[in-house]
């Protein structure tokens, strides 16, 4: 008896969990503040103009640790799925401090997205290190051509 109340309330959180990593449909731009720090992954899980965001990342190069005294290069990385048309998507990264200062803008170049198919981007940029270090949220602008 008790080992089947336990399968009913297991089986009854496994939809709300479910939900959790279900996309939420967005206004095309896309505009949000996150809590970041650089060499993490972010899961956006939106979904803008019928493209799917589901991953974004800064990552220093190879791992390594930021040189606060000059430009780092970094990669930023986003995970995308076009659906059924092909696409153009912007990304625009606003580094912050902790108090949703903004510390630095970085624009990449806008990306073509083949349609039917899941595509992994990524950008080389330079950033500065007192920037990489200082950044604790990242102020994110998404947009979506057809």
């Amino acid at each position: 008896m008790f080992a089947a109340a336990m399968l009913a309330v297991w089986a009854a959180a496994t939809p709300g969990a479910a939900q959790d990593r279900a996309f939420r449909q967005e206004a095309n731009p896309f505009q949000a503040d996150f809590d970041y720090r650089v060499n993490s992954e972010l899961e956006p899980l939106v979904e803008v103009g019928g493209v799917r965001w589901r991953r974004f990342a800064v990552r220093t190069r190879e791992g390594r640790d930021v040189d606060p005294s000059r430009p780092n290069p970094v990669t930023v990385e986003l995970e995308v799925d076009p659906g059924a048309d092909d696409a153009t998507v912007l990304l625009i990264v606003l580094f912050e401090d902790a108090h949703g200062n903004a510390l630095e803008r970085l624009a990449c170049e806008p990306a073509r997205i083949d349609r039917g198919r899941s595509s992994r981007l990524a950008q080389k940029h330079k950033v500065d290190g007192r920037v990489l270090d200082a950044t604790r949220r990242v102020y994110l602008y998404f947009e979506v051509a057809r």
